[in-house]
Formats: structure tokens, sequence, C-alpha cells
């Protein structure tokens, strides 16, 4: 085991498996664990879960420990169904380590999410701006109304006269 109770996947070759469409019932560690160890020795699996509901995400990691198995399973696997859904099959890009420094990169930039918010509130006060000035060209509710009365009766005497 490495640091912090992870498997230690160093030297491992990492295959991402993305489910295209619903994912299946039996979308689990062991499960996929026996669907690709026939391409050789698997070294850990691993189905991340949804952070507030622990429901499996649609995609997991297998990692074989010879990277001509991992090349093996790829051709075979990539296209493939389980259990009615598509999986994409390829090679990870990035290692735990480099994603989860991206992820921590982003908890402690300041100031992203306030620039954000801050972005928006300013929306926000040009629409109410641009409304106000709209009611203020307008003139008042009660000058509004006088204009749609002599629209509508402007056009009931039209429609009457064509009688």
């Amino acid at each position: 085991m490495a640091p912090g109770g992870l498997p230690d996947i160093s030297g491992m070759t990492s295959l991402k498996v993305d489910v295209t469409g619903a994912i299946p019932e039996n979308w689990n560690a062991e499960k996929l664990r026996r669907e690709f160890e026939r391409f050789g020795d698997i070294g850990d699996v691993f189905v991340p879960r949804e952070r507030y509901s622990d429901r499996p995400r649609p995609f997991a990691f297998v990692r074989f420990v010879d990277e001509r198995e991992a090349t093996e399973a790829i051709k075979e696997m990539n296209g493939t169904k389980f259990e009615g859904s598509t999986l994409t099959v390829s090679k990870a890009n990035r290692s735990r380590e480099e994603a989860r420094a991206e992820t921590d990169d982003k908890r402690t930039s300041p100031g992203r999410s306030r620039r954000k918010s801050r972005s928006r509130s300013r929306r926000r006060s040009r629409r109410r701006r641009s409304s106000r000035s709209s009611r203020q060209r307008c003139g008042s509710s009660d000058s509004r109304r006088r204009r749609r009365r002599r629209r509508r009766s402007s056009s009931s005497r039209s429609s009457r006269s064509s009688r």
C-alpha cells in the first residue's frame, strides 16, 4: 500500500474505461476485474463514486502490471458491450498524482469563484439598469395603459367602419 491507504500502482499501465449510455447495474471493481483479467495480471481496479450520493461514476480505471497486456485489453475491449452499455477503453492520460495535483490547485487558487460571482452580479445589475432605463423611456405605467386603450379603440373603430 502507498501512503494514504491507496494501492501502489507505480510501474502499472492505467486504462480508462468509459461507459456510454446508462451505467450498468453491476458496475463495480469486482465485475470489471473479472472482465479484464483474461488479458493478464491486474494490479488495481478503481471505480470512482459521486461525492454526495455514493453512486458509481460512468468511468473506471483498470491497471495492468504488464503494458503489452494492457494494450491487448484496449484492442479487444474498446467498443464492446458491457451489460447493454458500450465501453470506450483507452490508455489513461494522467497519473493519479497529476489528477490530484490539478484538483488541489483548483481548490487553493484564490479568487477564482469570487471573480465568477462578481461578474454575475455585474450582469444582473446591468440588466436591472437597462430595464429601469427602458421603463423611464416609455414613461409611467399609467401612460402606457392610456396608449394601449387608444390603440384598442382605434383598431375597433377601423373594424366597425369596414362593416
